[in-house]
């Protein structure tokens, strides 16, 4: 079956999404960075363990309330319409470091890749709707002075 043809917006209206959510995160700014995420999520971790809107929100907002400093950048291997959706795969590489007793910080570097399907929303723009990590590694990066001091989540 041939492939259908992407939106002519794309890669671009996507690309736009990726740097909103990095920075809606970057800012602490909880109510944003879930706008991106359909109502009807559906998150698989790469052990298997499926998390919803609500549930990966409660995981992230744990994460933005000791937030000290993050980056990430997202590599895409493939692009394609299926449907109304569109879906891509590829790897993140995130540097994040989180506060813990109240000076330090713990910095984690954290790479994902797997399978995002993305849904139009109306007017515009795109929302996640369902990911497929294939693999996911965590490693420690080391420990030091906290050098912000986030006041929580918006």
């Amino acid at each position: 079956m041939p492939e259908a043809p992407l939106p002519p917006d794309l890669p671009g209206s996507l690309d736009a999404v990726h740097v909103a959510v990095r920075e809606a995160f970057q800012r602490r700014d909880l109510a944003t960075y879930l706008e991106y995420f359909a109502a009807d999520l559906s998150y698989r971790d790469a052990d298997g363990r499926v998390q919803t809107r609500e549930e990966l929100g409660g995981s992230v907002r744990g994460q933005l309330e000791r937030l000290v400093a993050f980056t990430s950048s997202f590599e895409r291997e493939s692009l394609q319409a299926e449907a109304q959706d569109v879906v891509e795969t590829g790897t993140q590489i995130a540097s994040i470091s989180l506060r813990w007793l109240f000076i330090f910080a713990t910095h984690w570097t954290v790479r994902r890749r797997g399978r995002y399907t993305w849904r139009r929303r109306c007017p515009g723009g795109w929302e996640l709707r369902r990911v497929e990590l294939y693999e996911e590694s965590i490693a420690r990066n080391g420990m030091g002075v906290a050098v912000s001091f986030g006041r929580g989540t918006r």
